[in-house]
């Protein structure tokens, strides 16, 4: 699965090479807070089909579950 190859490593390297500073970020979290507007409208966020890609969006009253952590982990 996937590009099998280290896409993020490459970027890396290019970037260093040009003088630039490199970092990833991981946005998970936000399906607590961001993505929960989408769930109040026929939305992506709200399609199975879609969970690879954003991740399902969450209520905002609740909090993280043990198989988020351990994905997040």
């Amino acid at each position: 699965m996937g590009l099998k190859r280290d896409v993020a490593g490459e970027l890396a390297k290019a970037a260093r090479e040009n003088g630039l500073h490199f970092g990833v970020s991981y946005h998970f979290a936000e399906h607590w807070f961001f993505f929960h507007p989408g769930k109040l409208i026929d939305s992506d966020v709200n399609d199975p089909e879609y969970a690879d890609f954003y991740g399902l969006a969450q209520p905002e009253d609740t909090s993280p579950d043990e198989a988020f952590l351990d994905h997040w982990l």
